[in-house]
């Protein structure tokens, strides 16, 4: 049977088809095995008895199994499925579906849409399949499959299968021994109650155990993994992961990635696996294994064993007697409190035994070790160790290689062994044996014996004036006091000229240089060297090599040479020239001149008006203080005027400059560049390239020019120009103007009072919170307006365009939520108003906007009305020199911003004005006031619908009209500014005993129309000759 048009159809007994056509039909198959069809509408379909099958087709339909084995389709629409008691199949088709399971095991698949999904009690088996789905298992063992999109999963009672499959899904086991599986996408995981097995595989997964012994896999991507109450097994997978062991003795494995680890209560085994881990024992005696990567082990309390592994690992003891063992890699470690034992083992390891008796060794490697507190044993082993006693009487060998020794506060005994070995006795009387090799020896304070022996040594000249040769070895070599004569020799040397006029050769070798005090003259001659000119004004000239050089107080001639150098200037006006390959400048205090020459350079002025020029290649600038110039000249540059009112020129190449503080001038130039302005008032001209520019504090000017740009103005009252291209405009606080030129630009005003011209092209214009001006331009493409405020936004009009020639109305098929601003003539779309009822706006929202940006005074003046009873607030006068239009309705007070608009309740003035009536209606509540501008020399007209004390007249050239109704008592008194007197229109005499006052030379009339007899006929009695009303 087949019915089109809207039908009720029952089957009863037999195997019945039923097809009820078009139109929203209800459908009832009755007993036995029907099939039911619905087609197009919304239509309700039971299956009753039997094994049934349901087609709801198109529409929002309503589908009912019953008894027995049933399948029914939803199709498209938002259908309801339900399958009632027997093993059913549900399946939803399109859209946004409900499927309901009830009892027995059903299989449900939502299709696409986001549906919802419920197998109740039954084994059911539950497939979400597109879009973003819920899915409840409900009791029994239930499977559930999330599909595609971001789903749901809640496996209910029992020990459920859960597969989150696409998607970034939500999967809870909760009750039961569960299975969950994220799969695809960021997936939330949580097993509760029951001993749970968690895959978050490919995502960023979180991952919760719950209660019991659970077993959670984090799988790929970074994982967040909590095994909370029980006796845990965590295993990170793939990614980042983090994984907390929670209560209890915990087993945990980082496996691939750089994971975090923390083993919570109880006596845990923490794995780091692959990669960068951080591991934490926390309570308990823990044993903890950074495997490969650079770790960070923490054994907090109890007495813990830390392996780091391969690679850099870090490892602290902390609380109790701790062993550690760096194993292989550069690690450190560092004992804490307690008697610990540490060993380096191999790599350059770093070792610190804190507080105690400690016993520390470093082990294959360049060591650095520290006794702390406490009467150490220190052994550096193989490897160029750096031991240091600190505390306490310390014994110290350095064993073999070039081993640095300090025995810091106590009687110490230092063995430098083999090796090219500094040695340090600090205070007390310390006994210091270099041993062989290349040493450096310093006494210091107490009565010491110092044997520096010979190779390459270093000599601490103590006070005096010196005469010191380094000779063919690397030595290291203090002047102290005096004018010294220093020559290094070869070798890399140590240079220091104490105080004095110094002359200083490095000679060749690796040499620091320390002129000190005095008019030093220094010559680093060959390799890397490191000199300092401290105070005077000193001549240095770095030579060749890897060259780093203070100039110190002074004005001083620094010149790099050759190699990758450091030049500082210090104090004074100083002369920097970082010469051939990549170079560091920092200019100091004073005025500099600093060139960068050849090379990546980085160059600093620092304090002072300083100029700066990066040269060749990719160079790093920072004026500094005082008012800069900074050229980059060629190559990607970084320029930053920092204070100051700065000039930053970028030069050809993908540029970034930051004006910092002062009223600073960024020129772009070319290429891609990033221009933050800083506090100040800035200019930033981007120039050709798609440019960043971010004017940051103070009232900035940015200027995107060529290029897709983003530009944002930051804090106070910008100006913003897009330039060509399609651009990014964000006023962010303050005033703007925010013009977009041309291009199809997106323009943002933020917070303030601003003004939005989108320019030429389809614009996106979004005003922010305060009161904004959108400017609309005729041939220049049409904006799209969101969130345009009816109570404090206006419509600038440009290109001689007025009110009179546009037409709002409300947009059809897609856009019937929003309104459309067009020109009546030629239908050229000005603007659509996103999300907007196009009756919200009128006349009061358009004002003409000139085209040098100045805003109208309507622009900054709020509303004289009181929106809830539409009376008369105290303000300025009515309009002046414009015809103003007030329009009538009942209980509607809003009237806009329009300035100057409501007098006070005590003194209603209408001045210099035409008023019009226009919807007037009779009855007894206020009417609704809006205002239009006009002529000055037609009629005033005031219709009010509320008490007013006294009524004044000053009405030029023109004749003054007041309506108002209900009250026969409105007037305490009316007076006129004109010579004549004041005329009623129905013929009767009001308040004739008034003198007028004349304060004008006008001389036409003010019209008064008196209260009606009747209050249910307001205008009865009263001509309205010559009165316009619309």
């Amino acid at each position: 049977m087949q019915v089109l048009a809207s039908d009720s159809l029952y089957g009863g007994d037999g195997k019945d088809v039923l097809d009820a056509g078009s139109d929203n039909d209800y459908l009832w198959g009755g007993q036995d095995d029907d099939t039911l069809s619905a087609q197009a509408g919304d239509d309700y379909l039971y299956g009753e008895n039997g094994d049934d099958i349901l087609d709801a087709g198109t529409g929002n339909d309503s589908l009912y199994g019953g008894d027995n084995k049933d399948t029914l389709f939803g199709q498209a629409g938002n259908d309801l499925l339900e399958g009632g008691f027997g093993d059913d199949s549900l399946l939803g088709g399109d859209d946004n579906d409900t499927l309901l399971g009830q009892a027995d095991s059903d299989t449900l698949e939502g299709g696409a849409g986001n549906d919802f999904l419920e197998g109740n009690s039954g084994t059911d088996k539950l497939f979400g399949q597109l879009g973003d789905d819920s899915l409840d298992g409900g009791t029994e063992n239930d499977t559930l499959e999330g599909g595609d999109g971001n789903d749901l999963l809640d496996g209910g009672d029992n020990n459920d299968s859960l597969f989150g499959q696409a998607g970034n899904d939500t999967v809870i086991g909760n009750r039961g021994d569960d299975i969950a599986d994220g799969g695809l996408g960021d997936d939330l995981l949580q097993g509760n109650e029951g001993r749970d097995r968690i895959f978050g595989q490919s995502g960023f997964d979180t991952l919760f155990g719950g209660g019991d012994g659970d077993t959670l896999w984090g799988g790929n991507d970074a994982d967040i993994l909590q095994g909370e109450s029980g006796g845990d097994t965590l295993f990170g997978g793939l990614g980042d992961d983090t994984l907390d062991g929670g209560e209890d003795s915990d087993s945990l494995y980082g496996e691939a990635g750089a994971d975090t680890l923390a083993g919570g209560s109880g006596d845990d085994m923490v794995d780091g696996g692959t990669e960068n881990d951080t591991l934490s024992g926390n309570d308990g005696r823990d044993r903890l294994y950074g495997r490969q990567g650079n770790d960070l082990l923490e054994g907090n309390a109890d007495n813990d064993e830390l392996w780091g592994g391969d690679n850099d690992d870090t490892l602290l003891g902390q609380t109790g007697d701790d062993i550690l063992r760096g194993e292989a890699g550069n690690d450190s470690l560092e004992g804490g409190e307690g008697a610990d034992r540490i060993f380096g083992q191999i790599g350059k390891d770093t070792l610190s035994g804190s507080e105690g008796d400690d016993y520390l060794e470093g082990g294959a490697g360049d060591d650095s070790m520290t006794g702390g507190a406490g009467g150490d044993r220190i052994f550096g082993n193989d490897g160029n160790d750096i031991a240091e006693g600190d505390g306490g009487d310390d014994y110290i060998d350095g064993g073999a290689n070039d081993d640095t020794l300090s025995g810091g506060e106590g009687v110490d005994r230092i063995f430098g062994q083999s090796g090219n070995d500094s040695l340090e006795g600090n205070d007390d009387n310390d006994f210091l044996d270099a041993g062989t090799g290349n040493d450096t020896l310093w006494g210091n304070d107490g009565d010491d014996e110092l044997y520096g022996r010979e190779d390459r040594d270093y000599i601490d000249g103590g006070i005096g004036r010196d005469k010191i040769y380094g000779g063919d070895a690397a030595d290291t070599l203090f002047g102290q006091t005096g004018n010294d004569d220093i020559d290094g020799g070869s070798g890399d040397d140590s240079i220091s000229g104490g105080d004095g006029a110094d002359n200083i050769w490095g000679q060749a070798g690796n040499d620091f240089i320390n002129a000190n005090a005095g008019d030093d003259c220094i010559w680093g001659n060959e390799d890397d060297d490191t000199i300092l000119g401290e105070a005077g004004s000193d001549n240095i000239d770095g030579g060749s090599g890897y060259d780093s050089i203070d100039g110190g107080a002074g004005n001083d001639q620094l010149i790099g040479g050759t190699g990758n150098d450091q030049l500082i200037g210090g104090a004074g006006n100083d002369t920097a020239d970082g010469g051939i390959d990549d170079d560091q400048l920092l200019g100091g205090s004073g005025n500099d001149q600093l060139s960068g020459s050849q090379g990546q350079d980085s160059i600093f002025g620092e304090v002072g008006e300083d100029t700066l020029y990066g040269g060749d290649e990719t160079d790093l600038m920072d004026g500094g203080a005082s008012n800069d110039l900074v050229y980059g000249d060629s190559g990607d540059d970084t320029l930053t005027g920092d204070s100051g009112d700065d000039t930053l020129a970028g030069g050809s190449g993908n540029d970034l400059m930051g004006g910092g503080n002062g009223d600073d001038l960024l020129l772009g130039e070319c290429d891609d560049d990033t221009m933050l302005g800083g506090a100040g008032k800035d200019t930033l001209d981007g120039g050709c390239g798609n440019d960043l520019l971010a004017g940051e504090a103070g009232s900035d000017s940015l200027y995107g020019n060529e290029g897709d740009d983003s530009i944002d103005g930051g804090s106070s009252d910008d100006t913003l120009a897009g330039g060509s291209g399609n651009d990014l405009l964000d006023g962010s606080s303050g005033n703007d103007s925010l013009d977009g030129n041309d291009g199809d630009d997106s323009l943002y005003g933020g917070s303030g009072n601003n003004v939005l011209n989108g320019g030429n092209g389809e614009d996106s214009l979004f005003g922010g919170s305060s009161t904004d001006l959108f400017v609309l331009s005729p041939s220049a493409g049409f904006d799209n307006i969101f969130s345009f405020q009816a109570d404090r936004d206006y419509f600038g009009l440009t290109g001689n365009l007025t009110f009179d020639q546009l037409q709002i109305a409300q947009g059809t098929d897609t856009y019937t939520n929003d309104a459309l601003i067009s020109i009546a003539g030629s239908g050229e779309q000005l603007a659509w108003l996103k999300d907007f009822q196009f009756d919200l706006i009128n006349s009061s929202h358009f004002v003409t906007y000139t085209p040098d940006g100045t805003l109208p005074e309507a622009f900054n003046t709020p509303s004289n009305i009181d929106p809830l009873t539409g009376e008369p607030v105290d303000s300025e006068d009515v309009g002046s020199e414009a015809d103003d239009s007030l329009s009538g309705g009942i209980d509607d007070g809003s009237l806009g911003s329009i300035p100057e608009f409501a007098p006070s309740q005590n003194s209603t003035t209408v001045e210099e004005s035409t008023f019009t009536l226009e919807g007037l209606t009779t009855g007894t509540e206020a009417g609704m006031l809006t205002a239009t501008d006009g002529s000055t020399t037609t009629d005033d007209i005031l219709l009010n619908g509320g008490s007013i004390p006294s009524m004044n007249f000053e009405g030029q050239n023109d004749d003054d009209i007041l309506i108002y109704d209900n009250n026969n008592s409105l007037f305490g008194s009316v007076s006129s500014a004109q010579t004549q007197p004041i005329i009623p229109l129905n013929g009767t005499t009001v308040n004739s005993g008034i003198s007028p006052t004349a304060s004008n030379s006008a001389s036409d009339n003010d019209l008064l129309i008196t209260p009606a007899a009747s209050p249910s006929d307001p205008l009865a009695n009263s001509d309205l000759t010559g009165i316009s009303i619309v």
